[in-house]
């Protein structure tokens, strides 16, 4: 009579097939995850740039009715003012919808002549003025990778606006 050890699958084997499987689970799991966090700074990213594009409107139509544009210098959270002439209520629901929508967030609007820092490799919040220097919409919030004290603008929207 002949016996043979091929009746079934050892301890070691049930072991390792259960080892590979858990890497695999683990995996999915983990890339799940980053698609998930992923799309929420898409969304983010998306939403800012949507406001930015509003502001920009908004700064258009009021620099077109007056000289001045009480939209430069706003700098949120860092001064937050309340500005009395026909602008400041769509200022103070610019900032609202910022501090609503995004953790965090912080906003510039000022005219700089180069936004991007070539050393770091990113966007800066210090304005190079200028007098004829683009308006720059500066838009960050706080994320998994931004830095604690002060994170780099996120969105970053130029704008010419002729002599405002």
């Amino acid at each position: 009579m002949t016996t043979s050890a091929e009746n079934g699958f050892s301890l070691m084997e049930v072991l390792v097939s259960i080892f590979v499987l858990a890497v695999g689970v683990v995996g999915a799991v983990g890339m799940q995850l980053t698609a998930l966090r992923t799309s929420q700074h898409s969304a983010l990213q998306t939403k800012a740039l949507h406001l930015a594009v509003e502001m920009a409107d908004a700064m258009s139509a009021h620099s077109a009715a007056t000289q001045s544009n009480p939209y430069l210098g706003i700098d949120y959270p860092a001064s937050v003012t309340h500005v009395g002439e026909p602008a400041g209520f769509d200022i103070q629901y610019f900032l609202h919808r910022v501090a609503q929508d995004f953790p965090d967030a912080r906003l510039r609007i000022c005219r700089d002549a180069q936004p991007w820092d070539s050393a770091r490799r990113q966007y800066r919040w210090d304005c190079m003025h200028a007098p004829n220097a683009a308006i720059a919409i500066k838009i960050a919030w706080a994320g998994k990778e931004a830095d604690a004290v002060a994170p780099a603008p996120v969105v970053v929207l130029m704008l010419a606006l002729g002599s405002t």
